[in-house]
């Protein structure tokens, strides 16, 4: 098999809880190329990681990131117990043993994300991703050595349009275009290879589909909940 880049999809969420501490160090104990997460900013202005700004399906409580502060946040425990991670905390623990990919979900933040990334020496092994062309474009602006990945639900105008919308991903010269899986098209990945962009598909727990992906499509990595999916094909 080709090089083929396994990222976690909110850590090694199939064996431990999503966007936590422990499932962040099981990825890397798993040996995952990536470690996926989701950038939220707290009332203070803290980056926090969690999939949605509401709290209410990883902790007991309710409430929206945005409205609370750290402390306040630390204080309300995930439903496994940990405290919701800081991004510099997932920093601490990734630098040296994994890359990390993270989706921007919080507005205004990419400056902040960007001065984060670059005071812990991380530039180069953090990839930011959007579904939004603007806030890429946005990083880009703050820093042109930034890595972009381009996050997809691939509709038929998508791909009815394809060379307007490659045209507008390679002008920020972005390095992988992330599409539900549902949706990969060899099309899309031919076009995407002629310009040297990378398909990693989200989010995938079948290692049979996977293959299948690989060999059909030739898509080039996969999110998934468990990094250790492929062990038997590897």
């Amino acid at each position: 098999m080709k090089n083929f880049t396994i990222i976690a999809h909110r850590g090694a969420s199939g064996y431990k809880f999503e966007n936590s501490i422990s499932a962040f160090k099981m990825a890397i104990e798993l040996k995952a190329n990536m470690i996926e997460t989701d950038a939220q900013i707290t009332k203070d202005g803290v980056i926090i990681l969690n999939h949605d700004n509401s709290i209410k399906k990883t902790t007991n409580q309710k409430g929206l990131i945005s409205k609370l502060s750290l402390d306040e946040l630390k204080k309300i425990p995930l439903k496994n117990g940990e405290s919701m991670p800081t991004y510099q905390e997932l920093l601490d623990i990734s630098k040296g043993n994994i890359e990390i990919n993270l989706e921007i979900k919080a507005r205004r933040v990419e400056k902040l994300v960007t001065d984060i990334t670059l005071k812990n020496d991380m530039l180069e092994k953090v990839v930011f991703s959007s579904f939004s062309l603007k806030t890429l474009k946005t990083i880009r602006e703050y820093n042109n050595d930034a890595r972009l990945a381009y996050l997809i639900i691939i509709q038929g105008s998508f791909i009815a349009r394809l060379n307007y919308w490659m045209k507008k991903i390679t002008e920020l010269n972005v390095e992988s275009i992330n599409p539900f899986h549902m949706f990969v098209s060899s099309k899309l990945v031919k076009e995407a290879h002629k310009h040297k962009i990378l398909i990693y598909p989200w989010t995938i727990n079948d290692a049979i589909k996977i293959r299948n992906l690989i060999e059909e499509k030739n898509i080039d990595g996969v999110f998934t909940d468990y990094p250790d999916i492929l062990k038997k094909f590897m």
